[in-house]
């Protein structure tokens, strides 16, 4: 009788145990109902092993079994690898919007809008070529579509240096996370060496994954001790066991001092640059950006301003202002006096041919001049010297000096009698020595208008030759190469290059956009199904806590009765 009576009441204090523990997780899910990545947990109830009687068998009770996390591996992993493509999309997405506002044209700031004023002025100055009014607005658009330029190249490298930074954030953060993903997997073997779950862990660990997913590209795995192995860009470790393994962010010199991605596999005695094997992620969108969208948006500016100078200046330097020159200095130098003109460091190439200098007499009213020779392919030809000392033997009242800076200077000997001006330069040495040109720099980082005829419009070519004030045949020439093909081989003008660049930008920008929600809608999807598995839902879990509190109540019934038999047994006797 007592055998019977002790066992019926260990039935009945386990089965309070096991209901109570599964209300336990029950009241644990209903808790975590608004949990970002919280896997719903359920408590696997089983019958206790069988103990003999008079009868044959008999059950002992009911047992908690373990508790699980409701997971699906596969679907996490989906959700891992769609995560990686919405962060790199969502961060170019995020960087092109950036590079739209730099190519703005919607308002009368933009570089099409400046460009189109300044050949216009060039046109107004046609119109009247001594007349100061034009003259002063022209250098003035000029400078603002100078000053275009710049801003919207400083503006992109800005972009560069921000996406930089974030680079660098996202390697700090990818570090962190790998240590406590480590961290993680040490408290995961503790707990679940000694039998006891770990779902909250597992949890944790999974929205870290998750995380680093968003950041790099991952490919991991789950040992047989429950551990995880994380690596990253093409099968590099950074995870496995208790141990994690770091990146460092390090400046490239050859590339303009921004930074690589190297993995650090020994504790920083050999750094490897993995930049290159980075394919997805925020950080596969940052670099690409970085290192090749802004480069490519960058060059064709550069070569948008560049050509822009080389044009201008080539005609302008080939013409006359209203007066001539008392002395001007070259706005470029050489890095060596006696080489040939195309090897000493000019931003624009000269060839061989020739160019004049005139010089006016005003007291006398006579015009002289001199043709300077310009021989690259000559072994006795000695570069800016020789062009020195071709005008200082020419003997018509100027002279060339050359200074320690590679500086060229050329002076009359008088500037109240003598002026000089320059002529039919088929050389492109005026060009590229900057003498008499309109703009300074060579891209669009640099380009600026000559201070010489900022400082005196008078020098501003509006004529082909000297001593003509009504002379508007250079103006008309320079406001012509609005219309000129002289970009893409021949097949675009000026202002077709810039829209083209400007329509791309904004072409990027909206596949960036698109494909960002296009992996936002997948990614969507994706949670909703693991919402559907691993989700909690509040109807099933208020159904389990009055099925396991109805239980509870039943064993607790139990032991009444088996209280109530016992007192009667004890009267009995």
């Amino acid at each position: 009788m007592s055998v019977g009576v002790n066992l019926t009441l260990d039935i009945a204090k386990k089965a309070m145990t096991a209901q109570q523990t599964a209300l336990m997780v029950t009241g644990h899910n209903i808790a975590n109902v608004n949990t970002t990545g919280f896997s719903r947990q359920s408590a696997v109830l089983e019958a206790g092993n069988s103990l003999p009687s008079a009868f044959g068998p008999v059950g002992s009770g009911v047992e908690v079994n373990s508790i699980i996390g409701i997971y699906n591996k596969y679907l996490e992993e989906q959700i891992g690898n769609e995560t990686e493509e919405y962060g790199k999309w969502e961060a170019m997405r995020e960087a092109l919007e950036q590079i739209e506002a730099v190519f703005n044209e919607s308002s009368e700031y933009g570089l099409n809008s400046s460009m189109n004023e300044f050949w216009n002025s060039w046109q107004d100055v046609a119109n009247n070529p001594s007349g100061q009014a034009e003259r002063m607005t022209l250098v003035s658009v000029a400078s603002t579509l100078a000053t275009t330029l710049n801003d919207q190249y400083s503006n992109l490298e800005q972009i560069q240096m921000n996406l930089n930074d974030s680079i660098r954030g996202a390697v700090n953060e990818i570090n962190n996370i790998v240590d406590q993903i480590a961290e993680l997997n040490n408290k995961i073997l503790s707990a679940e060496v000694g039998g006891l779950p770990a779902n909250d862990y597992r949890d944790e660990r999974t929205n870290l994954v998750k995380d680093l997913s968003e950041i790099i590209d991952i490919n991991y795995f789950e040992n047989p001790d429950g551990m995880l192995t994380v690596m990253i860009a093409e099968g590099k470790t950074v995870v496995e066991g208790t141990s994690s393994w770091h990146l460092e962010a390090e400046a490239n010199i050859n590339n303009n001092g921004l930074l690589d991605v190297k993995w650090d596999p020994s504790g920083g005695s050999a750094l490897i640059d993995i930049t290159s094997e980075i394919s997805s992620g925020k950080l596969e969108g940052w670099l690409e950006m970085r290192d090749v969208t802004i480069e490519d948006y960058k060059s064709r500016l550069d070569s948008l301003a560049s050509e822009i100078i080389e044009e201008v200046n080539r005609l302008h330097s080939d013409g006359a202002g209203i007066n001539g020159y008392g002395t001007l200095t070259a706005a470029n130098a050489v890095n060596n006096t006696s080489n040939p003109l195309d090897s000493v460091g000019l931003p624009f190439t000269p060839t061989n041919g020739s160019f004049e200098i005139y010089v006016w007499d005003s007291v006398n009213e006579t015009e002289t001049s001199v043709t300077i020779t310009v021989d690259l392919s000559n072994p006795a030809y000695d570069g800016l010297d020789d062009i020195r000392d071709q005008i200082n033997n020419a003997g018509i009242n100027i002279t060339a000096s050359i200074d320690s800076n590679g500086f060229l200077t050329i002076a009359s000997n008088d500037s109240s009698q003598y002026t000089f001006t320059f002529q039919n330069d088929d050389s492109d040495t005026l060009l590229a020595l900057g003498l008499n040109t309109f703009f300074t720099g060579d891209d669009a980082s640099t380009i600026s208008v000559n201070s010489v005829v900022e400082n005196d419009i008078n020098k501003i070519a509006a004529a082909t030759s000297s001593n003509s004030p009504g002379d508007n045949t250079n103006a008309l020439a320079i406001a012509d190469l609005q219309n000129a093909l002289l970009l893409d081989s021949g097949t675009s003008t000026l202002d077709d290059y810039y829209n083209s660049l400007v329509s791309d930008v904004g072409v990027e920008s909206q596949n960036a956009s698109n494909m960002s929600s296009h992996q936002e809608l997948i990614l969507e999807q994706l949670e909703n199904q693991r919402s559907s598995v691993s989700g909690v839902s509040l109807d099933e879990e208020m159904i389990n806590l009055i099925k396991y509190q109805n239980a509870y109540t039943a064993a607790t019934q139990l032991v009444s009765a088996i209280d109530e038999i016992l007192r009667q047994v004890v009267e009995m006797v």
